[in-house]
């Protein structure tokens, strides 16, 4: 029969928490890389938005209309809103 020292008892617990705090850890650290790429795919969205109505200004703007954009007054300042675009 196999006999157990206190001693090996104690490196046999060492190795069974250094192995389940590595395993907590990396499912911790997935959950946080998934969390961030979620807000980075959210943040490219709102930066293409924003590309999309800084261009309809910008075209206005250089032709003296406001056919691309809506513009309302605001008590920060101005909105300026992109139209739909109609399909005709």
């Amino acid at each position: 029969m196999f006999r157990f020292t206190i001693r090996d008892v104690l490196w046999l617990t060492v190795v069974v928490a250094l192995a389940v705090a590595i395993l907590v850890n990396n499912n911790r650290h997935r959950k946080q890389v998934a969390t961030m790429q979620e807000q980075a795919e959210q943040l490219r969205r709102e930066g293409k938005d924003w590309e999309h109505r800084a261009k309809a200004l910008r075209n206005d703007l250089m032709r003296g209309t406001n056919q691309n954009t809506d513009v309302e007054f605001i008590p920060d300042g101005i909105r300026y809103t992109p139209k739909a675009k109609t399909t005709r």
